[in-house]
């Protein structure tokens, strides 16, 4: 087989910048730290459509229609609130051993509890249950290759489909005051990631993998500066960070990335108006070995 034994030591992380050949301990992790990897960029709390330079010659577009909704109070200063997502990803890399495509769709649906003890200050904790489908597809370079990937079980993995269940954890933190017309802000949040995944390869493998992000996230929102058709013209400016921990840490290869986002409100004038808010946004992402543009619609409804 020569130049290709070598993969009987390695493994491929199939599904996220894949196809290179790296030290670690199985096939299986890999394939779910990728999967925790790519939800991590895929879910985001604004419709939008992105896309991302990966390390290793991989490109990642992504498009995503999150939804949220705050009930009134049911105590003092305490609500509920419901929320879910789909999402879809389409990841390519061009490799030495062929070109790698991954599709995912994602499905979200959770909920959880907002306590704000002050006007200037909320917290927030949530869970959400995300379910993911993933399919690979393999144009290998040669007939050798494939025969190597055949031989080692890895083609079962590059060329096939899979479902994965990930409970998210999330806790959230804001701060924000006005100040002459301007509302400056600190976000602070935390979330985690459980995945679990069914392989089916030479045998049916479970596979757990974790994964922990972090972030605090400064901005301001300028004065009103106009209005438009019955709604108010906002600026806002937000500058973010994040720390990466456990499995999407090791699929990025990086221990962060860096955002910074540009977005125009279209705030109801009228507290009766059903769409409280329309705003589009702009933002680039970077971090070691990755960056990415990311363009999109959020709203907010009165219901």
């Amino acid at each position: 087989m020569g130049k290709f034994s070598r993969l009987k030591k390695t493994f491929l992380i199939a599904g996220l910048f894949v196809v290179s050949t790296v030290q670690a301990t199985s096939i299986e992790e890999s394939y779910v730290n990728s999967v925790n990897a790519v939800i991590g960029l895929t879910a985001d709390d604004y419709i939008g459509a992105g896309s991302y330079t990966l390390p290793d010659q991989a490109e990642m577009d992504i498009y995503h229609l999150p939804l949220t909704n705050h009930f009134d109070p049911f105590y003092e200063d305490i609500n509920v609130y419901i929320n879910g997502a789909v999402g879809y990803s389409e990841i390519e890399q061009i490799s030495p051993f062929g070109v790698l495509q991954m599709r995912m769709k994602l499905f979200k649906l959770g909920g959880g509890v907002r306590y704000q003890p002050t006007p200037q200050w909320r917290i927030s904790l949530g869970v959400s249950l995300i379910y993911t489908e993933l399919r690979n597809t393999m144009d290998y370079e040669s007939n050798d290759i494939q025969r190597s990937f055949y031989e080692q079980g890895i083609d079962s993995l590059v060329n096939t489909k899979q479902t994965n269940w990930t409970r998210e954890y999330t806790f959230q933190t804001r701060y924000e005051d006005e100040i002459e017309g301007f509302i400056p802000y600190f976000d602070g949040e935390y979330e985690l990631y459980k995945t679990e995944s069914t392989l089916q390869l030479d045998s049916v493998v479970k596979v757990d993998s974790v994964m922990e992000l972090a972030h605090i996230k400064i901005g301001s929102f300028t004065p009103v500066l106009g209005t438009f058709k019955q709604r108010s013209i906002r600026l806002e400016g937000k500058y973010g960070y994040t720390w990466m921990f456990g499995d999407f840490r090791d699929a990025l290869s990086s221990d962060y990335y860096q955002t910074y986002s540009a977005f125009m409100h279209f705030n109801a004038i009228s507290q009766e108006d059903w769409l409280k808010n329309i705003y589009f946004i702009s933002e680039w992402t970077e971090g070691k070995g990755f960056d990415g543009y990311n363009a999109g619609v959020g709203m907010e409804f009165n219901f």
